[in-house]
């Protein structure tokens, strides 16, 4: 996770963006490092894209039990409540954002955790405003 945001920091440095992770040192786990690092990657560029000027972006990681818990929310302006089964569809982008992409990065999300057996869910983001990304990916009794 360091990683990823240490590859995002020019990104949001350049916006304004204040970045914040809260994980612990090391947290031990078997799963696919690819898939992984690809989900992480994906919400997080998506959040700083999609977060204005000045905004926060707050990345959480933690074990529960035999899961693996992803958070990534922000104070942006959200995501309409039709729209978030949406969001996950290869290509669509939401209407009324000047950001750029492709409309791919949450498809991508949605599949890499699914391949892993876990689960992702929208919420509500940083102090009720923006959106937030809830990644439960399940570890193998061994981890």
């Amino acid at each position: 996770m360091r990683g990823a945001l240490a590859q995002a920091a020019p990104q949001a440095i350049a916006r304004q963006i204040e970045l914040s992770l809260d994980a612990p040192d090391t947290l031990p786990a078997r799963l696919d490092q690819a898939a992984f690092e690809s989900i992480a990657h994906n919400l997080i560029d998506n959040a700083l894209r999609y977060t204005p000027h000045g905004g926060n972006v707050a990345v959480a990681l933690r074990r529960e039990g035999a899961t693996l818990q992803l958070s990534v929310q922000d104070d942006g302006p959200g995501i309409p409540a039709t729209e978030h089964q949406r969001v996950f569809e290869r290509f669509y982008r939401g209407a009324g954002h000047a950001a750029s992409g492709s409309g791919l990065g949450l498809a991508i999300v949605r599949q890499a955790v699914l391949r892993m057996g876990g689960q992702v869910q929208i919420g509500v983001g940083l102090n009720g405003k923006g959106v937030g990304f809830f990644v439960s990916i399940p570890l193998p009794h061994s981890a």
